[in-house]
């Protein structure tokens, strides 16, 4: 816990200083003190998180395996990914290191480019959960880093330059495809159109009548044989849901998105895409409350709340933002301190860095 507290302090920090910053080299050598610190923490772990002994795993078997059959593979980045680290550094850290130091690279850039206040969303990174993805998700990030990244693209209609990060993340994780087209559409459609009832309408239904829905979906999974067809006996399970805590959380800034839209659409035109990323967010977390796996879409979605936040608080004069950010930046710390302790093998933190055990 301390390692974790001390990262979110110091995150804060550097963005603050990288933020205050009237100077390119100062801001500069803060944001990649920033990069280090988080890249650091997330890669050179040792036994910590859900998804330590599965890459590790996987590392394993790519050494035994042809390039030609990683590159053939379902998802072959990842397999391509795992064999060149085994090749160049013969550690399964190299692995775990390079993605969260590209995942955090990707993440750190997007929001230095589109967040009106970097110290706020850094804020939210660590302490709303999604760096802990890292631990917990690895490829997964990966992928959502390059889609999150991909944002600007989609903004400003440079379509090139989405496909090349969009098809390394669909080679990283095939799960990519959805959020990739739900950025494209989140371009298009405005907030609180019918389009968006619509699609909260389907969620609502799905939530309500979740026994049929998770048995078509899982007849549908088996059906196109889908690699996530082992997940069926998981879908109809009433004991793996997601904490409530984590759906009002995000359906916070989604509503406060809707409600806001027309003070967000007279101050800046491009922040549609935001509001609608985040209120599928909070829709996929609705149905993750009956079933934990539709969480998996908060660590592509849940993101844009990172930009989204600071949007939303900068519709109210200064005195007021300043209140706002006290009053967000204390309930995702609290969250932080309450979650922490439950999330999937998080504490305690070793480092193959520093030795020892971390409390």
């Amino acid at each position: 816990m301390t390692v974790y507290l001390v990262t979110l302090i110091a995150a804060v920090l550097l963005a603050l200083g990288a933020e205050r910053s009237s100077r390119a080299f100062p801001r500069r050598l803060c944001l990649f003190a920033l990069f280090l610190l988080l890249g650091t923490v997330a890669g050179f772990r040792s036994g910590v998180g859900t998804d330590y002994a599965a890459y590790t795993d996987a590392y394993t078997v790519s050494q035994s395996a042809s390039y030609a059959a990683l590159l053939t593979g379902r998802e072959p980045l990842f397999g391509l990914l795992c064999r060149l680290c085994a090749d160049l550094f013969g550690s399964p850290t190299a692995l775990l290191a390079l993605s969260a130091f590209l995942t955090v690279g990707l993440i750190l850039s997007t929001l230095c480019r589109c967040s009106p206040c970097l110290p706020l969303s850094i804020l939210l990174f660590v302490a709303g959960m999604h760096y802990f993805d890292l631990f917990n998700g690895t490829r997964q990030m990966m992928a959502a880093a390059l889609l999150f990244a991909a944002y600007p693209s989609v903004k400003a209609g440079k379509w090139g330059r989405f496909l090349l990060l969009v098809l390394p993340a669909c080679a990283l994780h095939t799960a990519a495809l959805l959020p990739a087209a739900a950025l494209v559409a989140a371009v298009r459609v405005r907030p609180g159109s019918a389009v968006m009832w619509l699609a909260a309408a389907a969620f609502l239904f799905c939530f309500l009548f979740y026994g049929d829905f998770s048995a078509l979906l899982t007849r549908l999974l088996e059906w196109f044989g889908s690699a996530y067809a082992h997940y069926g006996d998981w879908l109809g399970r009433d004991d793996l849901g997601a904490h409530p805590l984590r759906f009002a959380l995000c359906a916070v800034p989604a509503l406060g998105g809707l409600l806001l839209w027309p003070y967000l659409e007279n101050r800046e035109a491009d922040a549609a895409p935001t509001v609608n990323l985040s209120v599928l967010n909070a829709l996929f977390l609705l149905l993750a409350t009956r079933c934990w796996l539709f969480a998996r879409f908060s660590m592509f979605f849940g993101l844009y709340n990172l930009l989204l936040w600071p949007r939303l608080i900068h519709c109210f004069d200064r005195p007021g933002r300043r209140a706002l950010y006290a009053v967000v930046g204390a309930v995702y710390l609290v969250y932080f301190l309450l979650i922490v302790h439950t999330d999937s093998h998080l504490l305690p933190y070793r480092s193959v860095l520093f030795g020892g055990v971390f409390p």
